[in-house]
């Protein structure tokens, strides 16, 4: 931990990451006065104002040359935002700080490259100005059929052994569980363990686990990385050489400070995309008293104030430090160089999004991560291909206050833009230089972002679905699909579909090739068909309406789409999880050709990695969790079957009565009570005497109530466990709970061994 005191690795007093002293109670008082203040202006200007439309904007972006330009930039950007307790205001929002500091609006000049160390081989091709970028929505029309969904057989890690399920192909995800075709890497029972499939038998045990750990296998080399929290919100990165599955030796240990967004693995490479905040560890100068006065809120800003002055680049940057394997240490440091770090004109955080890159394929790596290319900005989704990696950035556009005032001052209010009530800015990082992650370009989108499926790169384009909502409370939303192209430091809208889902939100996105799919859902659920082979002139060319919605898709195989969500009733009420396959070979005119409705809830609805389709069998795996009439969960791993295009269940698995839980029994016999009875119609007011009791009173006709039933009482039971991974090992199906392995016949279900608690 960044400030860490064990024996065993200390560090010296001037390198230990210090959080910021405890705020005050009475700061949440004057937050909250604040939000109220907001919240009470918000209804200014708010009303059924039309979506714009106009172009869509790039973001002018600047990088620096030096660290005393960055500082310079910093303290320009941070001291609008000292208050009395530290960094306040809006930037968390996306809100320009007090008028008086201005903006950059226009694209600033770039400054010098990166250094030499990380620059790439060559310049990035400036690229033809862009087509416009508010072209209308376009009707469903015929086209030409096309490969709507080419076989998407990224399951089968081997010839018997499925891997991660993961959006792109060649694109590897961190997950709790990994695999070779024998052993299995897993987070069981609160330790990170390796488990022989083929004996049942744990072999070695990497150490504990908070539940937060992600995998990442590359032949030999086992990447962990988990989140710790002290002061400061840190990553650590444990890279193991397990070339003796049973002796794995730790390589190195890395603290990154900042949490973790992703996790992914192209060419043996593995990048951490990581958050780190502005403040988070300087130690800032608050008021004593619990209620301080307006002289004592005025004394700690002007010394905050003094603090962000002299403050250099390195006080803000995240930093990071290694430990190797022979217990030695190296020094903390910042993890970024200052001409690795850009920030957008329009800022979109107090803080840094930055990428760690670590090494797992060469012989003799260079241990531990290392910072290799970072952005001023809070970001929160991501996106990799083989080539490039994208991160969102969200900008809130409501009214806020800019600044927390001094006492007796007016509160200053920033009034909504016109049009959608966010905007969203994307980061592109290129991933091919061998050192790390290079910034290329940004743009602005309007809208926000369903998940990392909203986005896809294909033929050097990025696809992009969002759905915007109108900057009025009650105005409809609707969802649209933007195609980006990078020319020089911007990423600019060549094409664009708008219209989608009026009233409705996305609940699933999926890019596959040259078409997209888009489920949207309120009441029923539309799967749009998109028609992307034309990126200045995309189209909507298929639409289906269904009750219920998916908000998974998977292709399993050339015009079949496979849809993972909810069942539901006229009215939109969901009915419990439920699996369709629709056919898609015409895309003008996609079908929905079987259903089977599982119930409950499965986690594969949100986590893909919960999702294992395994072609071999023509089986598909998904959690489910169904809730039992008695109140307690039925945890479990369904297996369907899909033969002839029609879905049917083939069974159960479950991990047996590991969870524990409280139910409430009926209630008891009824007790005797004390005397209770129901007050007259009319009943004077009573004259209380200190000391005395007045006498219970009656109503005629009632007779006084004296017993009541006993309160229901909870009883302990064991249920079944919540099954979370399941993976096919050798032929062999493998499930995974918080505490349990099951190793399965496929063909048959029935259990071979079973690894409670090892």
């Amino acid at each position: 931990m960044f400030n860490r005191t064990s024996a065993q690795h200390p560090l010296p007093a001037d390198q230990k990451f210090v959080g910021p002293a405890q705020k005050k109670n009475a700061t949440g008082h004057v937050g909250l006065a604040l939000f109220l203040s907001a919240s009470a202006v918000g209804a200014i200007g708010i009303g059924n104002s039309p979506q714009s439309d106009a172009a869509v904007r790039t973001v002018p972006f600047r990088q620096y040359s030096s660290c005393p330009k960055l500082t310079s930039a910093l303290r320009t950007l941070l001291l609008p935002l000292v208050g009395p307790y530290g960094l306040t205001g809006p930037f968390y929002n996306g809100i320009t700080p007090r008028p008086s500091v201005k903006t950059p609006t226009s694209r600033t000049a770039t400054t010098a490259a990166p250094s030499a160390a990380k620059a790439p081989s060559g310049a990035t091709p400036e690229i033809a100005a862009p087509a416009s970028a508010a072209a209308p929505a376009v009707a469903p029309t015929p086209a030409i059929a096309v490969d709507a969904s080419p076989v998407f057989d990224q399951a089968a890690g081997s010839a018997n052994s499925s891997a991660t399920n993961v959006q792109e192909i060649g694109v590897d995800e961190g997950d709790s569980v990994e695999n070779d075709g024998r052993y299995l890497f897993a987070t069981v029972s609160g330790a990170v363990r390796i488990i022989d499939t083929e004996t049942g038998k744990g072999v070695a045990n990497l150490g504990p686990a908070n539940g937060s750990e992600q995998l990442l296998l590359d032949k030999n080399r086992l990447a962990v990385t988990r989140t710790s929290f002290d002061s400061v919100p840190e990553t650590v990165v444990d890279l193991w050489d397990v070339s003796n599955r049973s002796q794995p030796t730790k390589l190195s240990e890395t603290h990154l400070e900042g949490s973790p967004l992703a996790v992914r693995t192209v060419n043996g490479r593995a990048r951490i995309v990581l958050q780190s905040n502005f403040g988070q560890r300087i130690q800032f100068s608050q008021p004593q008293e619990y209620f301080p006065s307006p002289n004592a809120l005025e004394q700690a800003e002007k010394n905050n104030r003094a603090i962000v002055r002299k403050s250099q680049a390195a006080d803000w940057l995240p930093r990071s430090y290694v430990i190797y394997s022979n217990n030695t240490q190296s020094p903390v440091k910042p993890a970024l160089d200052c001409r690795e770090v850009g920030r957008p004109a329009s800022a979109t955080g107090i803080g840094f999004t930055w990428v760690a890159t670590l090494d797992l394929d060469i012989p003799n790596p260079r241990y531990g991560a290392r910072g290799s290319g970072g952005v001023i900005a809070a970001g929160q989704t991501v996106y990799a291909s083989s080539g490039n990696l994208f991160v969102a950035t969200p900008r809130f556009n409501q009214p806020i206050v800019i600044a927390q005032p001094r006492p007796g001052a007016p509160i200053p209010i920033v009034a909504p833009r016109t049009g959608s009530n966010t905007q969203l800015d994307i980061h592109k990082f290129d991933l091919t230089p061998p050192d790390g992650a290079t910034y290329r370009a940004s743009g602005t989108l309007p809208g926000t972002l369903l998940n990392s499926f909203s986005m896809s790169e294909f033929e050097g384009n990025l696809r992009v679905a969002t759905t915007q909502d109108s900057a009025g409370f009650g105005s409809p939303t609707a969802s649209s699909v933007f195609i980006l192209k990078q020319a020089g430091r911007e990423l600019n809208t060549i094409g664009r579909i708008d219209g989608l889902g009026r009233t409705e939100r996305i609940y699933a996105v999926r890019f596959v090739g040259d078409i997209g799919y888009v489920v949207t859902f309120r009441r029923t659920d539309p799967l749009y068909v998109l028609d992307l082979r034309s990126p200045t002139s995309p189209r909507l060319i298929g639409e289906l309406k269904i009750p219920g919605y998916s908000s998974y898709l998977q292709p399993i195989s050339p015009g079949r789409l496979l849809g993972i969500g909810q069942d539901a009733d006229a009215n939109g009420r969901v009915n419990g999880t439920q699996l369709s396959l629709f056919d898609v070979s015409d895309p003008t005119s996609p079908t929905q050709l079987s259903t089977l409705k599982v119930g409950g809830q499965s986690n594969a609805e949100y986590d893909h990695h919960a999702f294992l389709w395994w072609p071999a069998t023509k089986n598909i795996m998904i959690p489910s969790n169904v809730y039992t009439p008695q109140g307690g969960p039925q945890g479990g791993l369904l297996v369907a079957s899909l033969e002839n295009d029609k879905l049917s269940e083939k069974g159960r698995v479950a991990h047996e009565e590991l969870t524990e839980y409280f139910v409430y029994e009926n209630p008891l016999p009824a007790s005797v009570g004390v005397a209770i009875a129901p007050a007259p119609s009319v009943v004077a007011p009573p004259v209380v005497i200190i000391g005395t009791v007045p006498p219970p009173t009656t109503t005629p006709g009632f007779a006084p109530q004296t017993t009541f039933p006993a309160p229901r009482q909870p009883t302990k039971r064991l249920g079944d466990e919540p099954i979370s991974r399941s993976l096919v090992i050798n032929g062999r199906l493998v499930t995974v709970s918080q505490n349990a392995v099951k190793y399965s016949n496929l063909d048959s279900l029935t259990p071979i061994w079973y690894l409670k608690r090892p």
